[in-house]
């Protein structure tokens, strides 16, 4: 019986480590998206003369979109098949 609960003990294991990394991924991406609009946030501001509440939309827009871009892009996969989804995505 302990053989039984050693290997349940360890999928539980590999599965906490797998989410655990998922997630740590998942910040790295925020960070990444978050660096990418900031190179352009002073250049929106200033070029289209906007405060700071409509550039914190802007910047949340972006997150949402991305968000809604990763369900159809799932969406498209599972309909379509992933080799069909990239090729009409580029």
């Amino acid at each position: 019986m302990s053989a039984v609960m050693s290997s349940s003990a360890a999928q539980a294991r590999r599965h906490i480590v797998f989410t655990a990394t998922l997630a740590a991924l998942a910040g790295l991406m925020f960070g990444l998206d978050v660096g990418v609009i900031s190179g352009a946030q002073q250049f929106i501001q200033r070029d289209f003369a906007i405060d700071d509440r409509a550039i914190e939309h802007i910047v949340s827009s972006m997150m949402l979109g991305a968000a809604l871009g990763a369900a159809l892009a799932a969406w498209l996969s599972g309909h379509f098949g992933r080799k069909r989804s990239l090729i009409f995505s580029a």
